[in-house]
């Protein structure tokens, strides 16, 4: 897909094609409200698979008097169009998926990453199994991370360093993140939250 709304084409070509977001991405994106809505509007689409769904339900609370952890309002999301449901639709996603669980993937992990396969979607992760997994079925080309998408909605919608920085804050506490010490945007996350 070349066109869409504008603003499309400030999006990289990774998110010019649909993304299939695991638990632990779809987590980090919702405690960065409203990363997923602005990004959705500038024309990227976003997908979960029914495992992903079940097993996102909660955030950490921020703030005083904020209660301790916070439903994860997917629901919403899903009516606004933000994200779609998508599933295993077919037996070569079904083997494929059968086949990720078998090197250890989780349920969730390895049903997004058999939609991203089959579909030449992106898929969007954080979790290094997953990422090697695919990266040795000769997936890579289709891996994103959190900090990937942060990058890009940061480019595209010109967030400033402090709003940027509150967003890290809330990635990190909110849903429990560290980003990797071998992440190629490791540098680039650090300084951001003002810890380089």
């Amino acid at each position: 897909m070349t066109t869409g709304p504008p603003g499309f084409s400030r999006l990289p070509p990774a998110l010019r094609r649909p993304a299939v977001l695991d638990a632990c991405s779809l987590l980090n994106l919702c405690a960065a409200d409203p990363l997923l809505d602005d990004l959705a509007g500038l024309g990227a689409r976003f997908h979960i698979v029914p495992q992903v769904r079940q097993e996102v339900l909660f955030l950490r609370g921020d703030g005083p008097g904020a209660p301790a952890r916070v439903r994860v309002d997917i629901e919403t999301a899903v009516q606004r169009g933000t994200l779609t449901q998508v599933g295993l639709s077919s037996q070569t996603e079904t083997d494929l998926f059968l086949s990720l669980v078998g090197d250890g993937l989780h349920d969730g992990e390895a049903a997004s990453a058999a939609v991203a396969a089959s579909k030449g979607f992106s898929l969007l992760t954080d979790e290094a199994p997953a990422r090697r997994v695919m990266a040795t079925r000769k997936y890579e080309h289709l891996l994103l991370t959190s900090a990937d998408v942060l990058k890009v909605w940061v480019a595209s919608m010109g967030v400033d360093a402090d709003t940027l920085r509150e967003m890290i804050r809330r990635i990190e506490h909110r849903a429990s993140f560290t980003i990797q010490r071998n992440h190629h945007l490791k540098p680039w996350w650090d300084q951001a939250a003002g810890r380089a």
